[in-house]
């Protein structure tokens, strides 16, 4: 496997800023993590994911998306946000059917 090194990272970025942004600073309104962030227990981001957010906090693959379109490279607090469920009754639902978080 080829190693993702600062030359490889600054040539994705060049490539994907091509129809793509990228946000250097992660919204902390919307809960979104660095790549230094603390994560519970036992969690890690992985190495590659960790530089990547070193780049930028926030990759969309479409400029001016507004988080909406395509697909996003965020990493969010998962206690402090419902994306992935749609809203708070969603989760609790699945909650309910797959146990504790």
């Amino acid at each position: 496997m080829t190693e993702w090194n600062e030359s490889r990272m600054q040539k994705l970025k060049t490539h994907f800023l091509k129809q793509g942004e990228i946000h250097p600073e992660p919204n902390q309104e919307k809960h979104e993590l660095s790549h230094e962030a603390a994560l519970k227990d036992g969690l890690v981001l992985p190495k590659t994911l960790q530089n990547i957010l070193k780049i930028g906090a926030k990759w969309n693959f479409v400029k001016q998306s507004c988080d909406c379109f395509g697909c996003n490279i965020i990493v969010v607090h998962p206690e402090k946000t419902t994306n992935i469920f749609g809203d708070d009754e969603c989760r609790t639902e699945w909650l309910e059917d797959h146990g504790e978080e």
